[in-house]
């Protein structure tokens, strides 16, 4: 089973590599690798291409109109592996997520159309000084069903910062 990560970016100079960094330090490495950029600065962007792309194998979209959706779905469209993992340009992947997104579509326990999992907010890792104020924290993208396994409820879906899907279900 092979696992293409789509990285959508936008803007996101100085964090992407981080990001990019956490998916080759899985214990399990991606069939492939692309970011679609929706960058406006594309010299600021191409030189954090070119770093990235020095210390791994990786496909670069570039997109001149924005939208993530927009993004998702040119990434889905090129990517040649079997499963989809899209992955936010602003988070990062636990060691074992790609290992995680092979054995939930391995495991053949349930029929699965699209899987999300954990996403826990970390801010401070970007700008310490800056803090959401408690009003707003209901708006973080945060999901957290322990280490349940399953059926999403009813009325409920992944978060898209992280989530897989077959490429035939994507198609």
């Amino acid at each position: 089973m092979n696992i293409s990560v789509i990285i959508t970016s936008c803007n996101r100079y100085e964090i992407l590599e981080r990001t990019v960094d956490s998916i080759f330090r899985n214990s399990l490495k991606p069939y492939e690798c692309i970011i679609v950029d929706q960058s406006e600065d594309v010299v600021r962007m191409d030189s954090v291409l070119n770093i990235i792309s020095s210390k791994y194998d990786i496909r670069i979209y570039r997109d001149s109109d924005k939208g993530v959706s927009r993004a998702r779905n040119i990434g889905g469209k090129i990517a040649k592996g079997d499963i989809l993992a899209f992955l936010d340009d602003d988070a990062h992947a636990d060691k074992n997520w790609l290992i995680s997104i092979r054995d939930t579509f391995s495991s053949g326990k349930f029929n699965i159309g699209i899987a999300g999992g954990k996403i826990i907010p970390i801010f401070d890792e970007i700008d310490p000084d800056w803090k959401i104020p408690d009003q707003w924290k209901y708006m973080l993208p945060s999901y957290d069903r322990g280490d349940y396994c399953g059926p999403y409820k009813e009325n409920e879906l992944p978060a898209g910062v992280s989530m897989a899907v077959p490429k035939k279900v994507f198609n």
